[in-house]
Parts: C-alpha cells; structure tokens; sequence
C-alpha cells in the first residue's frame, strides 16, 4: 500500500495543478471575447 498511493497522491497534485492552470487560461480567454464583444468586435 505505501509506495504506490504516495506516487497517486503526487499524480493528483500534478493534475490539480495543471487543472488550475488551464482553467485560469481558460477564463482568461472568455474575459478577453466578452471585452471585445461589449467594445463591438
């Protein structure tokens, strides 16, 4: 049990990591498209 739910464990930080990150870009691009929508691009 020891060895592989601690490598589980730092695969899941890893993933929440890059989770978080896209989700930050991906706000950012819907931020970015309703600016332009609401400046009538």
């Amino acid at each position: 049990m020891g060895r592989g739910v601690r490598i589980d464990a730092a695969n899941g930080c890893e993933r929440a990591r890059e989770a978080k990150r896209v989700g930050a870009e991906a706000s950012r691009v819907v931020l970015n498209q309703s600016r332009q929508f609401r400046e009538g691009r």
